[in-house]
């Protein structure tokens, strides 16, 4: 990765907003500033909020270091309209699969958020795509918040290995948590 600082001038890029605009302004900046293609990279990679931060990570190092590479790489990962499709499309494909609980509606909820989704389509779709044993568990306690649905599911995800142990849990309402093994 190109090494620098970022510019004071240099907005952060904003996931939803035009990449092609945002584009503009940042060779605008560049050429007010005489930056190098190595400058503008840094400058690009600077300006990513957190979120981007798996798809720069996915990227090679030939593209993260050629600014015409990583330019066009920016301009498709983030055009707003394919970007929000692809968004959406893993936002309703996720599953949680091997994650733990924490991770896996982390995921969800940064899908979400991007979508501009409320906390209750969240709340369903992360429900949703939960395993089997755990989903069944949150489904009884009807969870109305993200943070209900966080500690509800955990304590699922922790009855659940527990349970392979042997152990049995209840949940804030009291119901008994056993899993099939």
């Amino acid at each position: 990765m190109p090494r620098g600082n970022i510019s004071d001038n240099v907005p952060e890029f904003e996931i939803g907003e035009s990449a092609k605009f945002y584009i503009q302004k940042l060779e605008a900046l560049a050429k007010m500033n005489k930056w190098n293609d190595e400058q503008k990279c840094v400058q690009l990679c600077m300006s990513m909020p957190k979120e981007a931060e798996n798809w720069y990570m996915n990227l090679s190092e030939e593209t993260k270091n050629d600014y015409g590479l990583i330019k066009q790489a920016f301009l498709t990962g983030f055009d707003t309209n394919a970007n929000s499709t692809k968004i959406y499309e893993t936002f309703v494909g996720l599953t949680q699969g091997c994650q733990n609980v924490q991770q896996y509606i982390e995921e969800v909820q940064t899908c979400g958020r991007i979508l501009g989704k409320t906390d209750n389509e969240i709340i369903d779709q992360a429900v949703h795509g939960l395993g089997k044993q755990i989903n069944s568990h949150v489904l009884i306690e009807e969870p109305k918040s993200m943070d209900e649905l966080i500690n509800i599911a955990k304590m699922a995800e922790s009855a659940h290995s527990g349970d392979q142990r042997g152990d049995q849990r209840k949940t804030s309402q009291g119901h008994q948590i056993k899993t099939q093994n």
